[in-house]
């Protein structure tokens, strides 16, 4: 008969949930990031000013803090590091310019729709970038420049948005 390969097989008797995907895969996330966190820290050393050193090195304080603390909320420590991640991307409109804050806002708004259980969570996050970019974007940018960019942010991030949910809503359909 055709079983499914060992590796398809549930292991022991532990279920498989989403919540219990989410988790490990925020845990995962959240070492990843302390790891190429420090990267970033050690490189603002050499490029960024007093204010920016000081606001990266507190930022990992509370990336490592939501790390490394046990007993957090999940719900508390996904919030955490979305705010982390959409302030950054705001700082970095403001230090780095409209196409590096672009990225970290796509960043923001694919973290939103892997760790929120709120489906339509992702689509908060793309109106809350974009509003980001249409109040705060026009400092270092053309018209032109902004528009282009904007309009590819928006583009990819509801494509994005539309895969996020559609995958969460298969994902809950196999659970039932």
């Amino acid at each position: 008969m055709n079983k499914p390969p060992s590796s398809q097989q549930p292991q022991g008797t532990e279920s498989y949930s989403y919540a219990n995907w989410r988790e490990r895969f925020l845990k995962a996330i959240l070492v990843g990031s302390c790891g190429v966190g420090l990267i970033a820290i050690i490189g603002y050393f050499f490029t960024g000013t007093g204010v920016n050193i000081i606001l990266a090195i507190v930022a990992y304080g509370i990336l490592l803090s939501i790390t490394f603390i046990t007993g957090i909320p999940y719900l508390v420590r996904a919030g955490i590091l979305l705010l982390l991640l959409y302030v950054s991307g705001l700082t970095s409109l403001s230090d780095h310019g409209l196409r590096d804050s672009a990225i970290l806002f796509m960043g923001f708004t694919i973290m939103t729709g892997l760790l929120l259980p709120i489906r339509s969570g992702v689509y908060y996050a793309i109106g809350i970038s974009f509003f980001s970019l249409l109040l705060f974007g026009w400092d270092d940018a053309t018209f032109g420049d902004w528009a282009s960019t904007t309009g590819i942010f928006v583009v990819v991030a509801v494509i994005t948005g539309i895969g996020l949910r559609r995958s969460q809503d298969e994902f809950t359909k196999t659970q039932e």
